[in-house]
């Protein structure tokens, strides 16, 4: 990499490669002390980390075999443990699905008034 422009593509390359293989931005990481993988800029390994405290204001934890570390700088990227990125998808399937159930029904008010009873009852079940 001869000058900035290329260390920048180069880098812009690598990010849009980690995405691909299912890594994802800090800011979208859990914010319930749930731990995770991380990729931290400097640093050329996976390491385990967890967010604690309020988000935005909180820190970043990660851990290695020996030690661990308290950071205000977000990490390069995150991933979920494959156990835990099943749980995901499986909670946004169940969402889609029940606001796909929720768009067939014709989008009813939350008391669920522009329904008939029986087709009422069918749709608040799935809440």
């Amino acid at each position: 990499m001869p000058d900035e422009a290329s260390a920048i593509r180069a880098l812009w390359d690598a990010h849009q490669r980690l995405k691909e293989l299912g890594w994802k931005e800090p800011m979208y990481c859990p914010k319930d002390g749930t731990h995770f993988n991380i990729i931290e800029l400097g640093s050329t390994g996976i390491f385990e980390g967890a967010y604690r405290g309020e988000w935005p204001n909180g820190s970043w934890d990660s851990w290695d075999e020996h030690d661990a570390y308290c950071s205000s700088i977000a990490p390069a990227m995150f991933k979920l443990f494959p156990e835990d990125q099943a749980k995901e998808d499986a909670r946004w399937k169940a969402g889609a699905e029940r606001f796909k159930k929720w768009m067939d029904a014709g989008c009813p008010s939350e008391d669920g008034t522009e329904l008939p009873p029986a087709e009422r009852a069918d749709v608040e079940n799935t809440r």
